[in-house]
């Protein structure tokens, strides 16, 4: 009976230190600071994933092959989950010292099909060419560091 009380009580307090916020934000919202990359999936994983950046649309400079971390229950970075070996991905990461993650609420990737990007892009967008994503993502990184003041 006592573990029976103690497994309810730790699963409250799990639920109730776990991440709870809006994921509606679409990707243009998501992509205002940060390094906004193209990816592909080399290593894919329950909680993070490896990929081989290919290249930069916007923000500090990332290349390489690098671990994002993605969701574990507590945090609110997206899931990683469903990433396949190969795939090709838009992201938007956050870095903190040396670790990348896909950090915050809302959408924070896009799969690429062709020169497209696919997705919740932005609102009522669900698919636009990399090009013009690339375009609109330095507009929204540049109003953002004006926004700021830098």
């Amino acid at each position: 009976m006592l573990r029976a009380l103690v497994l309810v009580v730790l699963l409250h307090v799990a639920d109730a230190i776990a991440c709870k916020c809006d994921t509606s934000s679409p990707f243009l919202s998501n992509a205002m600071s940060g390094e906004v990359v193209v990816v592909t999936v080399v290593a894919p994983g329950e909680r993070a994933v490896r990929v081989s950046i290919e290249k930069q649309l916007a923000g500090p400079k990332v290349s390489g092959v690098v671990v994002v971390q993605g969701a574990d229950g507590g945090n609110c970075n997206a899931s990683v989950r469903e990433f396949k070996k190969g795939q090709r991905v838009v992201m938007v990461l956050s870095k903190r010292g040396s670790e990348f993650s896909l950090n915050g609420c809302g959408v924070h990737w896009l799969a690429v099909d062709g020169a497209n990007a696919k997705g919740a892009v932005d609102d009522g967008v669900t698919s636009l060419a990399l090009s013009e994503l690339e375009k609109r993502v330095v507009e929204a990184q540049r109003g953002y560091e004006k926004f700021k003041g830098g």
